[in-house]
């Protein structure tokens, strides 16, 4: 009975935690707080969430519960019907968004490029040469995964944005799947958390919806957390694939997984997913289309910087940028107190500053399991470490977009969806082995 209560106590600190990382995210950044506030509760609670993990599973045995311990159909059935009812009102607001807010480059180039992107495919043309929108040209600089998903609503004529909407709920049915093979209860509460998080998007802030694709990425990083909990390599493998060619958020962190997977002796695992990865970076982009032009990689890292450059450029009504005045990332921080500078060299600073401290935290983490690898389950390491992980990269990006964020939201969920489905037992220390008895009689002897 103690035991399940502790259970029930870390269960509800997590679930606050992402109630909280939501509301930083979707809601309280709209002036409802100052920026510093926003800024350290947003970092704080997306921290915590992946040091709780790290804290909760450390002594204890993992056991992983089979999906042939299903709870009774018609008990399993409630939190996927919750889901479903929920998502069809969310897709009934889409439509009326949709209609309202038509895709305008006014308002964002996002889903303008991906269509020039995939027009040029479906026509058999080069897809990365230079875009011209209108008044300004520029290099596309989305990976693979990120447009070609759209070729559907391309070939069909349907409204990009329906793919992101699909994409995005597959990725949350299957997070909502996988908890309930535990407990209903429990995946019901996960079905919330995202429900939550939706309602808050079209309440508040529909942005990320109306004018971008970000929920698909969210639907990668919750099959990515799904791969990262479970013995399946050939799902892990997918997961890291479509993240890669998608985002280049996690490529840092990858080394931290592959020194995790093989002290921990998962080695063949390990091989698995690593070449499934790079095979399918190999087939989808090197080959295809990186290889027709290898410069393209480099001028869409220069293009992001320069774009960064535009937007800090621009100050606003405070007299910080717009996009660094809404209480998220610490950009605000190296705009402000490096007036020495020119901005270009303060974010040059911003971004040696994120890849120090990402390359830090995971040699620390990378010692520390290695150390303490005998009391640290694999699994909730690897989650753990990737949310913390995230956590910084994403408080020190250049330009804190609010879409951007939308993946961590997504981890956080669908970390706390796989760990319904673990159950974990104290582990004993071994007693110490005692030297036989001798009698004194025998000791000089």
């Amino acid at each position: 009975m103690k035991g399940a209560h502790r259970k029930h106590s870390w269960n509800l600190l997590f679930a606050l935690l992402i109630v909280l990382e939501e509301c930083f995210v979707l809601y309280l950044h709209k002036g409802s707080l100052p920026n510093a506030v926003n800024e350290l509760g947003l970092f704080a609670s997306s921290m915590l969430i992946g040091v709780l993990v790290l804290i909760r599973y450390y002594g204890r045995s993992l056991i992983l519960i089979r999906d042939t311990q299903r709870v009774r159909f018609k008990t399993a059935l409630f939190p996927e019907a919750v889901l479903i009812i929920g998502f069809l009102f969310f897709v009934w607001a889409c439509a009326d968004l949709f209609r309202e807010q038509p895709v305008d480059l006014k308002w964002s180039d996002i889903i303008p490029t991906i269509q020039v992107a995939v027009e040029r495919f479906l026509h058999g043309e080069r897809v990365y040469t230079t875009i011209f929108l209108h008044s300004h040209t520029l290099p596309l600089t989305y990976l693979p995964m990120q447009w070609l998903p759209y070729t559907l609503a391309g070939y069909l004529h349907v409204d990009f944005r329906w793919i992101a909407v699909s994409i995005c709920f597959i990725g949350c049915g299957g997070i909502v799947w996988r908890s309930a093979a535990h407990s209903a209860r429990y995946a019901s509460y996960v079905a919330g958390l995202l429900l939550l998080c939706g309602w808050m998007m079209m309440k508040n802030d529909s942005g990320p919806v109306t004018s971008t694709v970000e929920l698909m990425v969210v639907g990668y990083y919750m099959l990515l957390v799904a791969g990262l909990s479970g013995k399946n390599a050939w799902l892990c493998g997918a997961g890291i694939a479509l993240c890669l060619l998608s985002r280049y958020s996690l490529v840092l962190w990858l080394p931290l997984w592959a020194f995790a997977l093989f002290i921990s002796g998962e080695r063949t695992f390990l091989f698995r997913a690593t070449l499934l990865s790079i095979l399918a970076v190999l087939l989808i982009y090197i080959l295809p289309f990186l290889s027709k032009d290898w410069s393209t990689w480099w001028q869409s890292y220069q293009y992001y910087t320069r774009a960064a450059l535009g937007e800090w450029s621009h100050p606003g009504q405070n007299g910080i940028p717009f996009q660094l005045d809404h209480g998220i990332g610490f950009a605000r921080l190296f705009y402000q107190n490096l007036p020495s500078l020119s901005l270009a060299e303060r974010i040059q600073v911003l971004q040696r500053a994120q890849v120090i401290v990402l390359l830090s935290s995971n040699i620390l983490m990378g010692i520390w399991y290695w150390k303490k690898r005998s009391k640290m389950p694999l699994r909730p390491f690897l989650l753990g470490s990737f949310k913390i992980y995230l956590s910084l990269f994403f408080a020190f990006i250049q330009v804190p977009y609010i879409y951007l964020m939308l993946p961590s939201i997504g981890v956080s969920i669908a970390l706390f969806a796989e760990m319904g489905r673990w159950e974990t037992e104290v582990n004993e220390p071994e007693p110490k082995r005692l030297l036989p008895f001798s009698e004194p009689d025998s000791i000089g002897k």
